[in-house]
């Protein structure tokens, strides 16, 4: 029940950060979507032990294409260098699900806000570290 409500928390902020006139319309997975800032949260025995915003603008993205694969490019992956990634994925109403090629790994995505313009997605995992539940999170601002 604590996990609901720091998502509920989490995604009224998503909302409540979002001003009229941000999109034209709705939109579309499909295209290149440039990340703008990640919002990290740490939640740790039901307790939020951080909450970090990560100005990214560094011209790293991800690209969705018509006929399911994905793209990415990471510019400043967790130091100095970067990288490029393929995969694939699948759009099921808000949930975005995404498979990497190389490594086979999975993640889902909950699509918070779209309009032609912006994305607005988020991603959690648990884990259970030395006895305590470690909920991590992200959300994550794009635009085309």
């Amino acid at each position: 029940m604590k996990k609901f409500f720091l998502a509920a928390s989490l995604i009224s902020v998503a909302f409540a950060s979002c001003k009229p006139g941000d999109g034209d319309g709705i939109g579309t997975i499909p295209g290149k979507w440039y990340f703008e800032t990640d919002i990290h949260s740490t939640v740790v025995n039901g307790k939020l032990q951080s909450m970090d915003t990560v100005s990214i603008n560094d011209g790293s993205y991800m690209e969705f294409t018509n006929d399911g694969k994905i793209y990415s490019y990471n510019y400043n992956a967790g130091g100095n260098s970067s990288y490029f990634d393929t995969g694939s994925y699948r759009q099921d109403g808000n949930i975005l699900y995404m498979t990497d090629f190389t490594s086979n790994e999975s993640d889902t995505l909950m699509i918070l806000k779209i309009t032609t313009n912006h994305l607005q997605t988020y991603t959690s995992y648990q884990d259970v570290i030395n006895g305590d539940t470690v909920l991590k999170g992200d959300m994550l601002f794009s635009h085309k």
